[in-house]
């Protein structure tokens, strides 16, 4: 049997973006699908504390997730 998020609850994957520090939600989370979209932005306005835009990455790095998400397509 295969596995899916899009049947898990919201509670459940909330649970996981608990143990996800602010990087790794945004760059393993962000942009999978849009409803882990949707999930991640109502889950950032229920933790305030969670400021993505502070995350800081070297040029090398901001290449390379450009490079990336250039190619990315959002389901």
């Amino acid at each position: 049997m295969g596995f899916s998020l899009d049947i898990l609850p919201v509670e459940i994957i909330y649970c996981v973006f608990d143990k996800l520090n602010d990087k790794q939600l945004f760059m393993s989370m962000c942009n999978v699908c849009q409803r882990l979209n949707l999930i991640l932005n109502s889950y950032k306005s229920s933790n305030p504390e969670l400021d993505l835009k502070q995350n800081q990455i070297g040029v090398k790095s901001a290449r390379n997730l450009s490079e990336i998400l250039q190619s990315n397509i959002v389901r």
